[in-house]
């Protein structure tokens, strides 16, 4: 089975392109090594620029200004396709203090963990809580 291709488009007017694809390397080696080695899940991660094509069965991860979800930072959800897609609001970040590379950090590794939104567990309260791996240590 081969990996994912997640692309990485910068939509956002507060950061460049070119901070954008900087943070690529270091994501990827922290998905194929850290992540990997945990949750036995890689993917490739490559730049896209947002007047560029999506290929067909690539994930997405978009960066913007302000959420499209009241006080969100972040969030994963599933296109009209049915393939994963990340949404990263870096304009919040940066004006709440927060680090949007966190935030793209977080989105991208829980993409991978449940790509379709559907994994959850039952906690010991007997309550059902979604599978999200970055949330119990994000703070």
């Amino acid at each position: 089975m081969s990996l994912p291709v997640i692309a990485v488009t910068n939509a956002s007017t507060c950061l460049k392109d070119a901070q954008v694809e900087a943070v690529l390397p270091a994501l990827q080696q922290q998905v194929s090594q850290d992540f990997k080695t945990y949750w036995e899940l890689d993917c490739v991660l490559t730049f896209l620029g947002k007047d560029e094509g999506l290929t067909s069965g690539w994930w997405q991860i978009v960066l913007s200004d302000d959420p499209d979800q009241a006080g969100a930072l972040g969030y994963h959800e599933m296109t009209s396709q049915g393939t994963p897609l990340g949404k990263v609001f870096a304009g919040l970040d940066i004006k709440s203090g927060s680090s949007w590379t966190v935030t793209l950090s977080h989105e991208l590794l829980e993409m991978l963990a449940d790509p379709w939104i559907n994994w959850c567990a039952i906690g010991a309260d007997e309550k059902i809580y979604a599978l999200e791996v970055c949330d119990a240590v994000e703070a």
